[in-house]
């Protein structure tokens, strides 16, 4: 019996050996897909970069066409403003799987309260036909119109920042009916500063340019925590943790957005409400 080959015989063992004939007491237990999960949690990291550097990329496009479109307000540069934040606005999306496990984007601060929270309510942003002008005309209450202004005051449901708050600064309300596939009507001239004492336009405009830096230097900051080339930022945090927690924020991200954030809240609930984005 000396000669059988020895070795670990138990399939269920890390090591187990199948041309062992006797076993030796060396069988080790544990996660047979250690290695395998490491692998998908760096290439979750790796993605995430990717994903928020694509976001940034398209967000420092919009806020290029909207300083050039300020510089000289016309129709075809109010085209080029929408086409840019139609590709900033899908680029964004593609990164909500990363949300829901307080990482970067809505831990402490909520980055994506200030970039991509909605809906909305353009009553308190801009004119409405039922509104009377919002903050862009409310003087009293928003003397200056500012970041730090905004930033005060974006808590709640009022939502006064990101990309949402821009589709609205950029179409307008759309009025028609939710079930016709129609947008705002809003028009260059909201930003054409002919008479250099419309102090609405110029708020409107100042609001604006501020909107749209504002959420290129969040993407900034959220995509640096994500950063390979980085230290002491948080992927280093999360391709180092236990590998269990990695894995449970990871699908947390795709859990809560399959179903709370998407079936529910923003499919359900937005039809119940009659609401139209």
């Amino acid at each position: 019996s000396s000669c059988l080959e020895q070795g670990c015989t138990d399939p269920e063992a890390l090591n187990f050996d199948p041309s062992a004939q006797r076993d030796n007491e060396s069988c080790r237990y544990g996660d047979k897909y250690v290695a395998e999960n490491e692998t998908v949690i760096a290439n979750y990291a790796d993605m995430a970069f990717a994903m928020y550097s694509d976001a940034l990329n398209t967000a420092i496009v919009l806020d290029t066409a909207i300083n050039a479109f300020l510089q000289n307000p016309t129709d075809d540069g109010f085209s080029m403003c929408r086409l840019a934040w139609q590709s900033a606005k899908y680029q964004y999306a593609q990164c909500a799987p990363l949300r829901f496990y307080e990482g970067p984007v809505d831990g402490s601060p909520n980055y994506h309260r200030h970039m991509g929270a909605w809906p909305i309510n353009p009553a308190i942003i801009d004119y409405t036909p039922s509104g009377d002008g919002g903050l862009v005309a409310d003087l009293e209450n928003f003397p200056v119109i500012d970041e730090k202004a905004l930033e005060e005051n974006n808590s709640g449901p009022n939502l006064l920042m990101g990309l949402h708050v821009i589709e609205f600064l950029l179409w307008g309300l759309d009025v028609d009916d939710p079930e016709d596939i129609t947008v705002g009507y809003r028009t260059f001239e909201d930003y054409d500063l002919v008479d250099s004492s419309d102090v609405i336009i110029q708020r409107r405009r100042t609001y604006l340019k501020i909107l749209s830096a504002k959420l290129v230097a969040d993407l900034t900051v959220v995509r640096n925590q994500w950063d390979p080339t980085a230290v002491a930022n948080f992927r280093e945090e999360f391709v180092g943790q236990e590998v269990d927690k990695a894995m449970k924020q990871i699908m947390t991200g795709l859990g809560t957005l399959s179903r709370a954030e998407m079936a529910e809240r923003a499919i359900k609930n937005v039809r119940l409400m009659g609401i139209e984005e």
